[in-house]
């Protein structure tokens, strides 16, 4: 879908990752990151829990075929060296927002969703 999303309707490359939304009070249980980010100005390592290491096949690919192998159990949001630029989501300061992703972590398990940035 990553793929699909990035050249048919942002029309950049197919590989580059999405930034992720993610609920402040769950940010450090998926970020090596403690701390407020709204503006999706930092860029924070995935979870050492949450990445998934190149199988050995994996990593002899080369080029585009490499940066398509999945890095993450959030791929999806996850650069090439294990980091994504987040943006923190409040309840205080954007509930509506803050609902939507609690929703979705209520149904998924998952407190982050894509932002979609033009």
């Amino acid at each position: 879908m990553q793929k699909q999303l990035n050249l048919k309707v942002k029309y950049r490359k197919s590989f580059r990752p999405f930034a992720p939304s993610v609920l402040r009070e769950d940010v450090s249980e998926w970020f090596e990151h403690d701390s407020d980010s709204p503006y999706m100005l930092l860029v924070a390592d995935v979870q050492k829990d949450k990445r998934r290491a190149m199988l050995p096949d994996e990593g002899a690919l080369f080029g585009i075929d490499k940066l398509n192998v999945p890095r993450s159990s959030v791929p999806a949001i996850t650069h090439v060296d294990y980091s994504a630029r987040i943006q923190t989501v409040h309840d205080d300061t954007n509930p509506h927002y803050h609902a939507v992703i609690s929703k979705f972590k209520e149904k998924t398990g998952c407190p982050l969703v894509r932002k979609h940035v033009v």
